[in-house]
């Protein structure tokens, strides 16, 4: 199983990094499909839940966002009117495609897997769209991954606390916290490397202590959102489309709450 895991980074990381580093359509278009396999992987796990929903409309709708994020839309009357328009057509989708039976459960679920994936993926380009966002993007992706693979070798070798064993089992307190010190000794040699790099920009040490906090707790907090996903699903990996990781939501799921926290932290205090 670690070979997988370790063959796919080498394959899958450096293709990410220069989608990354060209920006433009081709990063537009990789995100794209990571949000379309993801939704495609999110809809198993309503089927599985036995909830009936028509899939053109579901994934349709989880794209709008990618297709607002292109032209850096994300907020105003344009925002505003496609979130109604979402909304309007997961209604007359109860309305005229199921019985009245379940709507409620429907349409909460059918919004619920939208907003998750589709919404939080577009800050990936609203990320890499800001000033110097190449390097912020890299930052996130680098330190979450840190703090990935310091909460996985620290759990296996020295795990003895459970920290959701009703979600995951196999998580513990020992874990989480090799994945924060993980996170913490990433940012400080990654902000170095971009003060390096970026004379005219400093990554002061609060700005990086406080990075590397977030970062690490979003990305367990996203790790355990698709914990309870999955497990309330009844399905062990999201698919098994990369070798040793799972599906797409496996590999990704923490990047969905990193990239906006550090997006909305980097706008407001930075």
């Amino acid at each position: 199983m670690l070979w997988k895991r370790v063959l796919s980074a080498i394959v899958g990381i450096p293709i990410l990094i220069f989608t990354v580093y060209y920006g433009g359509i081709p990063f537009f278009l990789s995100v794209a499909l990571l949000v379309f396999l993801g939704l495609q992987e999110f809809y198993q796990f309503i089927k599985n839940k036995g909830i009936n929903l028509p899939k053109v409309i579901f994934i349709t709708n989880g794209m709008i966002f990618i297709c607002l994020s292109f032209f850096n839309i994300h907020g105003g009357p344009v925002f505003d009117c496609f979130l109604l328009y979402i909304l309007i057509s997961i209604f007359l989708t109860q309305i005229f495609y199921n019985e009245q039976k379940n709507a409620l459960t429907n349409t909460s679920v059918t919004f619920l897997g939208i907003v998750y994936i589709g919404w939080l993926a577009t800050h990936l380009i609203y990320l890499r769209n800001m000033n110097d966002g190449f390097f912020y993007l890299i930052l996130v992706l680098l330190v979450t991954w840190a703090n990935d693979t310091g909460a996985y070798f620290v759990g296996i070798n020295l795990g003895k606390h459970k920290l959701c064993p009703k979600i995951s089992p196999n998580k513990t307190i020992e874990g989480a916290i090799g994945g924060l010190i993980s996170s913490l000794l990433a940012i400080f040699l990654i902000g170095w490397w971009i003060n390096k790099i970026l004379p005219n920009f400093t990554f002061i040490l609060p700005h990086l202590i406080g990075l590397g906090f977030i970062i690490s707790l979003a990305a367990q907090f996203g790790d355990l959102v698709e914990s309870l996903f999955k497990r309330d699903a009844g399905i062990k990996d999201s698919s098994n489309l990369i070798p040793g990781h799972g599906g797409i939501l496996d590999r990704f799921d923490s990047l969905l709450f990193t990239v906006p926290v550090v997006y909305y932290y980097l706008q407001i205090l930075m």
